[in-house]
């Protein structure tokens, strides 16, 4: 099911899988082994984040299903441009330091269907994994720029994501595909095994007329060692902001469970991805990220655990964070350190 491909001694060989996405096929991240002589990964986050990340409390959710607005509702200007920009509170971040790093890799931009980066060195995966793009009439890119280092060593990736796809009546409720940095290192560790996922994800959208789409991250665990998606998998979804009214599966039910944690509450919604036959999990923030998200993930999945979704004992198969894209003129530029410690 996997294949290998050993890059030169000095760098990480890749080992393909599949990643899930709750409204698509699949899509390929990439784990990567260390291959013989070659020098030691580098880690994208050095330290543990220090933020907040105490679950306050779990509940059964019974509310009524609070509707999220449509694409016309949210999008009501036709030409004007609004910048999503990051709040002024980013600039006492530890990561506002950041400055830029040579790992002699190359600019790149990724403008076709099913393009990617396997970063060397790096833990990370750049793609532009546009499953659905033969119901897309438009572009989208995800580009890599550079990667920054922190004065304490922590790595960072900036990349872009650009979406210029038409709004088409009979498919702007379809995923057309997802925009993002898989994480590869330390994957298809047991869950008790992993001691923390420590993340940063800062972003400034800007949006000409409508955008419907999410930043999210998409972790997907199994009690089968390497599966994707597959009926034996658990898909779990974060979703830090959604543009145009996007909805997750299983929304319609209404929540499943309402959980406090990384300072705000999140809403649970459960559903089976009818494809191939998963069960998606998707956490819907109350007051949405505005721009930075950061946090120890692992408190998320040891949520999970807890309420039963996910066995201690589960693979962690797949992680990655990035842009769901349905459609829409605009443009992302962002900064993500994503890792996995065991």
């Amino acid at each position: 099911m996997y294949q290998y491909a050993f890059l030169f001694a000095l760098f990480l060989g890749p080992i393909t899988a599949h990643a899930a996405r709750s409204c698509k096929p699949a899509v390929t991240v990439t784990e990567y082994v260390t291959v013989t002589g070659a020098s030691t990964p580098v880690s994208s986050l050095s330290t543990p984040l220090t933020t907040s990340t105490s679950i306050v409390s779990v509940t059964k959710a019974s509310s009524a299903l609070e509707q999220q607005p449509s694409s016309a509702e949210t999008k009501s200007q036709s030409s004007a441009q609004v910048n999503d920009s990051l709040p002024s509170s980013t600039a006492s971040s530890p990561y506002a330091d950041a400055t830029e790093v040579n790992v002699n890799i190359a600019a790149k931009e990724q403008c076709g269907n099913d393009d990617r980066l396997i970063m060397p060195g790096m833990p990370w995966t750049v793609a532009n994994s546009m499953y659905n793009s033969n119901r897309m009439v438009g572009t989208q890119c995800t580009n890599y720029n550079k990667v920054l280092q922190t004065s304490d060593k922590t790595y960072l990736v900036d990349w872009t994501s650009t979406t210029n796809i038409e709004n088409v009546a009979d498919t702007n409720d379809i995923c057309k595909g997802y925009s993002n940095i898989g994480i590869g290192k330390n994957l298809k560790k047991r869950l008790s095994e992993v001691k923390s996922i420590p993340t940063y994800y800062k972003w400034s959208r800007t949006i000409d007329g409508e955008f419907k789409g999410a930043n999210i991250y998409d972790f997907i665990t199994s009690p089968v060692l390497g599966a994707g998606e597959e009926p034996s998998s658990n898909e779990f979804m974060l979703f830090l902001k959604i543009w145009g009214g996007q909805v997750p599966i299983g929304y319609a039910d209404g929540p499943a469970a309402t959980f406090d944690m990384y300072g705000t509450t999140w809403k649970m919604y459960q559903g089976k991805n009818t494809g191939s036959g998963q069960t998606v999990r998707s956490m819907i923030p109350d007051t949405p990220f505005e721009g930075e998200f950061s946090g120890d993930l692992k408190v998320w999945l040891d949520a999970m655990v807890e309420k039963g979704y996910a066995g201690k004992d589960e693979y962690l198969n797949i992680g990655n964070c990035g842009v769901e894209v349905f459609y829409g003129n605009s443009h992302m530029d962002a900064t993500v350190a994503l890792d996995i410690q065991v």
